[in-house]
C-alpha cells in the first residue's frame, strides 16, 4: 500500500482505539497490526461516517517541529537572562492508548507538564519528543520497521543543545512511565543526566489483552535493550529513577541496570488499591509529581552549584589577622602548617573574585602597616571592600624575595571604613 493516508470501517466499532483490542475483535487488531508494519498510525475517526484515518508515518503533522519521522516542540525560556548559562530539557512523554488522534497517543496529555517551565530555572530552554512509531510509539526504542529510531533522537537532542549552543553536561533528559523509559534509554545511550518517574521497563501488564498493541513488536521486558548502553566503567550518578517498592509493576524489572550511573530512589508510599496498574498510575500522575520534580530542579541546580564544606580551620593569629576564609566555586583555601593556600580551581574569562574577613575592621584614615609573605605563581591582587561599587586597593610593594618566597609591604590610610579584604 503506498497512499499517504486512507479511511475504512470496523467492525464492532466503539469510536475509539479499544474497536483494536485483540480481547474485542481479533479482526481488527491484526489487520491494525499490519498497516502498522506497512508504516500506517490512525490519526482521526469521523464520526458521522465511522471511518478511522490512516497516515503514513512520515506524514503525521502535529503542528510542531519535524525530522523525518519525529515529530517535536522546542519551547523557549520566557524570561532569558544573561546571568545564567542555557540548560535543555528534553521531555519524554507518558503512553496513552485510547485517544484516537495521534498526537494525543504519541505526544501524551501535556497537562501533565503543561506548567513546567515555570517550574525550571532561567534560561532552561525545552525539547519535547513524541513517540512517533507504530501505532501509538514504541516507548523510544528501535522496531523492525524503524530500526534507525534510538539514532534519528540521539541526533535530535545533539543538534537541538548544538544549534542553542548549550553544553552537553547542562542537557537534563526526563520522562515518566513511557517517558520514564525513554528518558533512561537516551540518557545511557548519550550520556545525559535523566530523571525518570517510575520508568516503565516492561509491557508485560499489557501483554495477555495487548492495548498498546506492541506484542511481538519490542520485547516484552526491556533489559535487553538497554544493555548495549550500559558501560562498567561508569562512576557518577547522573541518572535518577524515581520508584516506590510498594508498587510491583516496574521495581522488579529495574534490577537489570547495572550501571552506576543510575541511582533509585524508592518512595514509602501507602496505596490504597492492590492493583499494579492503579499503582502507578497513583505515583506518576499525582502522589509522587511534586518529589519528581524536585530531583528536576536539583539536578539542574547541580549544573550550577557546587556543595562548599564549612571549613572550621583556624589560622594562625600570630601570622594572620584575618579568619579563615570559604571557598567559592573558583578559589579554594587552605590551612597547611602556617601558611595559607589558595587555589584557582577554574578558568574564567571574568576576573573571579574572594574575600577574607579581618579580625577588626578598617578604619577610614587610620594608619595601617600590612606585611605578606607570599609564593606566587599568577598575580593576585589584594583589596579593600564592602562589596559595593567602589572599593580600595591595598598599595602592596616589594620589599625582598627570597627564592619563591616574596615579602611585601603596604602602608596606607583607607580612605573609608571597611569590612572585607578581597581578592
Amino acid at each position: 500500500m503506498s497512499e499517504i493516508e486512507f479511511f475504512e470501517k470496523f467492525e464492532n466499532d466503539r469510536g475509539d482505539m479499544t474497536t483494536f483490542h485483540r480481547q474485542k475483535s481479533v479482526t481488527n487488531y491484526h489487520k491494525i497490526k499490519d498497516y502498522a508494519n506497512q508504516g500506517y498510525t490512525v490519526d482521526g475517526y469521523n464520526t458521522d461516517t465511522g471511518e478511522y484515518r490512516f497516515v503514513k508515518l512520515t506524514n503525521l503533522d502535529f503542528g510542531f517541529g519535524h525530522v523525518g519521522k519525529l515529530q517535536y516542540r522546542i519551547t523557549q525560556p520566557k524570561t532569558p537572562s544573561t546571568s545564567f548559562k542555557n540548560k535543555l530539557v528534553v521531555v519524554f512523554p507518558p503512553f496513552l492508548i485510547y485517544d484516537v488522534n495521534a498526537r494525543g497517543r504519541m505526544f501524551g496529555r501535556e497537562e501533565i507538564f503543561r506548567d513546567l517551565k515555570k517550574h525550571l530555572p532561567r534560561n532552561t530552554y525545552i525539547l519535547e519528543i513524541a513517540d512517533t512509531n507504530l501505532i501509538s510509539g514504541s516507548f523510544f526504542m528501535n522496531t523492525e520497521n524503524y530500526p534507525d529510531y534510538i539514532s534519528d533522537v540521539q541526533n535530535l537532542i545533539k543538534k537541538t543543545y548544538q544549534d542553542l549552543k548549550i553544553d552537553k553536561a547542562r542537557v537534563l533528559l526526563m520522562g515518566s512511565s513511557r517517558g520514564g523509559f525513554g528518558a533512561v534509554l537516551h540518557a545511557l545511550a548519550g550520556d545525559y543526566y535523566a530523571v525518570a518517574h517510575e520508568p516503565a521497563l516492561t509491557v508485560a501488564y499489557l501483554h495477555n489483552r495487548d492495548y498498546s498493541l506492541l506484542r511481538d513488536q519490542i520485547p516484552t521486558s526491556f533489559g535487553e535493550v538497554l544493555e548495549p548502553f550500559m558501560r562498567s566503567d561508569s562512576k557518577d550518578a547522573k541518572i535518577t529513577i524515581m520508584s516506590s517498592s510498594d508498587s510491583q509493576a516496574f521495581w522488579p524489572h529495574y534490577q537489570v541496570i547495572w550501571d552506576k550511573r543510575v541511582q533509585l530512589i524508592d518512595l514509602a508510599i501507602a496505596f490504597d488499591t492492590t492493583n499494579g496498574v492503579s499503582k502507578h498510575i497513583a505515583l506518576v500522575e499525582h502522589g509522587g509529581v511534586p518529589y519528581f520534580l524536585a530531583n528536576i530542579i536539583k539536578t539542574l541546580e547541580s549544573m550550577d552549584a557546587s556543595y562548599v564544606e564549612l571549613n572550621q580551620s583556624v589560622l594562625n593569629p600570630v601570622r594572620f589577622d584575618v579568619k579563615m576564609p570559604l571557598s567559592t566555586r573558583y578559589f579554594t583555601f587552605a590551612k597547611v602548617g602556617d601558611s595559607l593556600e589558595i587555589a584557582l580551581t577554574q578558568v574564567s574569562e571574568k576576573p573571579r573574585e574572594a574575600s577574607f574577613l579581618p579580625m577588626i575592621p578598617f578604619v577610614g584614615q587610620e594608619t595601617y602597616e600590612i606585611d605578606l609573605e607570599i609564593i606566587e605563581t599568577q598575580v593576585i591582587e589584594f583589596y579593600l571592600t564592602n562589596q559595593v561599587k567602589v572599593g580600595e586597593r591595598i598599595p602592596f610593594e616589594v620589599v625582598k624575595q627570597d627564592g619563591d618566597v616574596i615579602t611585601k609591604k603596604a602602608t596606607f590610610k583607607p580612605m573609608s571604613d571597611w569590612f572585607l579584604v578581597g581578592i
